[in-house]
Parts: structure tokens; C-alpha cells; sequence
């Protein structure tokens, strides 16, 4: 999942970085002719300014930032589906672990893929759909290395839009999507920054359907009210604490899949201090247990949704910090933590021979 939101940041910094360059060729299509020393400059200002002018310029501008704009966030939305689906392949033991939405739409999903001659055409691979029929087997025989179709997810035949996504992402076992995206601090600390009320750009997610609409306006050629460059900015920065709040939502989700199969609850008492350090005693655990700094965590934030994933920062002893201690009787240490921690129920160590590159993802 994180390539395919560090993608998607790349894409819409290129994208404001495209909407500054037409701010300066506003300030220089302002200049007075005469107040240009340079008779050759002052000709070539002059052609820019009569070219820039006709609307049908303006709509190609407009066109080529809200197309860009929408195709990031419709790669996003298909990469951050892909990436739950991969991770589940490394993590889950067997397909009867699955969840069970994704269990039930596998076969349905794999087979339409196979029937939709167009979409395995522009995705360029004519080994695809052997792979499709070699996971489908797969999961159908339950053996003990299945591979999901993730690609078969994320097929789609219209634009996304607030249903569709909340559609997409049920199918993969995650329920209620786009108002846990809301309640999440991420977005909740967009909202606060936004500092007032808007049906687009607010709570309501209004800018993903407007933002499918408009892209339609463009390609039937029938856009008529075009956003100026502060309002496309304004649409970039609520698609960026979009896709950090999906990203966010999903780590918690898949949290409950890492404590599951990896993970080993804590059974002492942890007292949390600053909302990212937790106190324990060593005293708690199995004698000889190593801690070291950068071992995964998993947290019990009383949230529905799933975990708070993060990592060991620091370990603080009375006698200073170490980088790795062993549990032993009548020790009590601090881990300072990456996690967000406003309430506490359990704390859950994670097992070393978790997959390494889904901790990556993840952490």
C-alpha cells in the first residue's frame, strides 16, 4: 500500500508545482509591454500573451490538471485495494483464515476477469491470465501458498465514486470504508486546518464525486464551470489527507491479521505516558525475553477498525537508554513508541519471523 500512496503524493506535488508555473505565467502576461527593455522580449511576451488568451487554451489547461488529478487518485484507490489483498497473501495461513467477503467474491471476481477480453487487453501482460486460473486453483484447492487475484479487485467499469469505493473495499473485507476515513485523526486533523464548513471538500467527501463528474464534463466535452488554480489546490490538499487517512485506516485494519497470526499479548499492566511511551515491567513477560529497538508493536486502542501498528523507538532503563534488554524479575523500563496512543487496552509484541516486507508496508 505505501508505494502506491508515495506514488500518488509524487503525482499531485508534480500537479501543484504544474498549477504554480501557471501563477507565474499570469504575473508575467501582467507586465506592461513598455516596462520591457528588450524588443525582442517584448515581441515574444506579446505572442505568449495572445496565445494564452482564447478559452479554448484555458480549457486544455484546465482539462490536462483535473484528467491528471483524477487518474492519481483512481491509481491510488486501485493500488491501496492491491496492496490489502498482498498483504493478506503473506500473512494468512490458509484460505479458511480469509475474511469472509474476500473468500466469497474471489472465485466471482477472478472469473469476470477472465470474461473481460477489454480490461486483461490494456493491462499488457499475456501471462495474466494464466496467473488468474493458477491463483484461482489455488485458493480453490486450499493450498497452503494461495495467491489472490488482487488485480481482479480492482477492476472497474465507471468512475469511482463515494459508492463504488465503499463498494470495492467491503469486497475486501473492510467494512464502512469511507466513514472510517472520516473519523480518522488523520482527516479529523485536515478538517480542523480546513477551519470551515464545506460539503465538497468537508466530512461530507463531496470532491470525489464532484471530481468524477468533472472528469466526465471533460471527456464528453461539455465542461463549462472550470475551477481556477486556488480551488484545484484546495481539491489536491483534501486528496492528499485522503489517501494518508485510507492509509492510515487500512494499517489498523490489517493490525488485526498481524496480532492474530504474530502477534503475543502483553499480560502485565502498561501505563502510557505522552501518548506514544509506554512504562512496563519486565517482570511480566518470560524470563530472557529480548526487546530490542525497532521491534513492531501492535496496540489496543479500543477502536473497532483494528490496531495502532508502529515500532519501538528507544527503551529507557533507570540506568539510561539501551538498544536492547532482556526481560528479567523487578525491572520496569519505558519504550518510547511511533503509535498513537490516546487510550490503552492491550499492548501486543510482534514475532521476528513475520514477513519482513509486509512489516515495511506497514510500519
Amino acid at each position: 500500500m505505501r508505494p502506491a500512496l508515495l506514488e500518488f503524493e509524487r503525482l499531485t506535488d508534480d500537479l501543484s508545482r504544474l498549477l504554480s508555473r501557471g501563477d507565474a505565467e499570469e504575473k508575467l502576461l501582467s507586465l506592461p509591454l513598455d516596462q520591457v527593455g528588450s524588443v525582442d522580449l517584448r515581441s515574444l511576451l506579446s505572442e505568449f500573451r495572445q496565445s494564452a488568451e482564447p478559452f479554448a487554451v484555458k480549457m486544455s489547461q484546465y482539462a490536462m490538471q483535473l484528467v491528471l488529478l483524477y487518474g492519481a487518485f483512481e491509481q491510488l484507490i486501485e493500488g491501496i485495494v492491491s496492496g490489502v489483498l498482498a498483504t493478506l497473501n503473506e500473512v494468512i495461513p490458509s484460505t479458511g483464515n480469509l475474511p469472509d467477503k474476500v473468500r466469497e467474491n474471489h472465485r466471482r471476481k477472478s472469473l469476470e476477469a477472465l470474461r473481460d477480453e477489454v480490461w486483461l487487453a490494456r493491462r499488457k501482460d499475456p501471462m495474466l491470465p494464466v496467473r488468474i486460473i493458477e491463483n484461482l486453483h489455488s485458493c480453490e484447492s486450499h493450498a497452503g501458498n494461495f495467491r489472490l487475484n488482487a488485480l481482479a479487485y480492482t477492476r472497474h467499469g465507471g468512475n469511482f465514486r463515494r459508492r463504488t469505493i465503499d463498494e470495492l473495499f467491503r469486497d475486501v473485507g473492510v467494512e464502512d470504508f469511507l466513514k472510517l476515513i472520516v473519523e480518522s485523526a488523520d482527516f479529523k486533523d485536515y478538517l480542523t486546518a480546513l477551519g470551515r464548513d464545506s460539503s465538497l471538500l468537508g466530512k461530507d467527501l463531496g470532491a470525489i464525486d464532484d471530481l468524477a463528474d468533472r472528469r466526465n464534463d471533460i471527456a464528453h466535452g461539455s465542461a463549462t464551470e472550470l475551477l481556477n488554480r486556488v480551488q484545484i489546490g484546495e481539491y489536491i490538499t483534501f486528496f492528499h489527507a485522503f489517501g494518508r487517512a485510507a492509509y492510515t485506516v487500512l494499517r489498523h485494519h490489517l493490525g488485526k491479521f498481524l496480532v492474530q497470526h504474530y502477534g503475543s499479548r502483553f499480560s502485565g499492566q502498561a501505563v502510557v505516558h505522552y501518548k506514544k511511551v509506554l512504562e512496563i515491567d519486565l517482570t511480566d513477560l518470560p524470563e530472557g525475553t529480548l526487546i530490542q529497538v525497532g521491534d513492531p508493536i501492535a496496540v489496543d486502542v479500543s477502536r473497532a477498525s483494528g490496531y495502532e501498528l508502529g515500532r519501538i523507538e528507544t527503551i529507557r532503563t533507570i540506568s539510561g537508554d539501551v538498544q536492547s534488554i532482556r526481560s528479567h524479575s523487578g525491572a520496569r523500563i519505558a519504550l518510547g513508541t511511533t503509535c498513537r496512543i490516546p487510550v490503552l487496552r492491550h499492548v501486543f509484541f510482534i514475532h521476528r519471523d513475520c514477513p519482513a516486507a509486509w512489516l515495511a508496508d506497514l510500519l
